[in-house]
């Protein structure tokens, strides 16, 4: 099976950054003639929207790796509990983790067989300590 990665921004946050950053300059732009009234240059306005902008990507992007590093250890975790309960407790389990249209489509058989497959691999699979 191919080693396939979701993209980092789904198409609404994408459009979303779009549009914060249109923001952050248009706020700035608008800004312009009481800047140049109190003496301040356009270079000065334009540098200020660029280092806006590059800090509001710092920001978000810390934030977007601490959120999918939350999110795996989560899901670590649940996965650590799936393992550890027993049959019955499992397949519940499993199901709250599903979308509604598949635990009401998949019977206590398939669950069985999911929680199996998932008690066979590695401990460890789903833990990754926070890197480059």
């Amino acid at each position: 099976m191919a080693d396939s990665k979701k993209p980092l921004l789904d198409p609404l946050s994408r459009l979303s950054e779009i549009m914060f950053g249109l923001l952050m300059v248009l706020t700035f732009t608008g800004t312009l003639s009481v800047s140049l009234a109190e003496g301040g240059t356009v270079q000065e306005v334009l540098v200020g929207a660029i280092g806006c902008n590059i800090a509001w990507g710092l920001v978000d992007g810390v934030m977007s790796i601490l959120l999918g590093y939350t999110e795996r250890n989560q899901l670590a975790a649940q996965h650590e509990a799936i393992r550890a309960a027993a049959p019955v407790l499992a397949r519940d389990l499993m199901r709250q983790q599903m979308p509604d249209q598949a635990a009401a489509v998949l019977g206590d058989a398939e669950l069985d067989r999911l929680v199996q497959a998932l008690k066979d691999q590695p401990a460890n699979v789903s833990k990754r300590p926070l890197g480059w």
